[in-house]
């Protein structure tokens, strides 16, 4: 397997996307700060109200959802790693893949998903909810 391969990066690279995920850490922004200062207020009744309610609201929702993720994951992780046999067998790819421009932009692709994983990781070890893109 090449790190950092061309099609690898060609395949996950989407502009559109990514300024969608730019729009969307704004907004999450912008919903952090709200949170801050709703938590600043401390009015604790009302904040464990806003919760119960959401439970009971979006509890089934939540669960589906959860076992159509798990679906979608397993597929995904099945047509990722066919994907991988193809491109390291046989010698299609090979120029392409070596070529020291394509790797260059391969990188830089790679850096970006980086700092996106990293933020989200981020994130997620504080249990605050972003759309992966």
């Amino acid at each position: 397997m090449v790190k950092n391969s061309i099609i690898d990066e060609i395949s996950t690279y989407d502009s559109d996307m990514l300024d969608r995920y730019m729009q969307m850490l704004n907004f999450q922004i912008e919903e952090q700060e709200e949170l801050n200062r709703q938590l600043k207020r401390e009015d604790y009744q009302e904040n464990i109200n806003r919760i119960t309610e959401f439970v009971a609201r979006n509890k089934g929702e939540i669960e589906d959802k959860l076992e159509k993720i798990k679906e979608a994951s397993k597929r995904l992780k099945n047509l990722v790693n066919e994907n991988r046999d193809i491109e390291t067998k046989g010698e299609n790819y090979k120029e392409l893949l070596e070529n020291e421009e394509n790797k260059g932009l391969a990188k830089q692709l790679s850096d970006i998903r980086k700092i996106k994983d990293d933020l989200f990781i981020f994130l997620s070890a504080r249990n605050i909810t972003m759309p992966r893109f």
